[in-house]
């Protein structure tokens, strides 16, 4: 099959849990591959996402990561995508480097 996505914005909570099952795809089956698209999601959320002065990440961006919607919240926008995910990355990170 030849794949196109037809959607290409990117939403923050996708990005989140996204970063968890990347590491535990890694986890599981020791695979590179999922070390590194772990390392670029997290640098495109870093770089994109994050609003570092208020600690909260932006709703919708292009899959450039220009803002579609800036906003830090809205009805359905919660810190617990975000929260766990970091959470939850973290726990896996610390397995990772303890466990080579």
């Amino acid at each position: 099959y030849n794949w196109v996505a037809l959607v290409r914005d990117k939403e923050w909570w996708q990005h989140a849990e996204a970063l968890v099952g990347l590491l535990d795809a890694y986890i599981l089956f020791q695979d590179e591959r999922y070390l590194d698209a772990f390392y670029r999601v997290w640098s495109f959320c870093d770089h994109y996402f994050i609003n570092h002065e208020i600690g909260e990440w932006r709703t919708l961006l292009s899959e450039t990561g220009k803002p579609i919607d800036a906003g830090l919240g809205n009805p359905w926008k919660a810190c617990y995508h975000t929260g766990r995910a970091m959470l939850e990355a973290g726990k896996r990170l610390d397995y990772i480097l303890n466990n080579p």
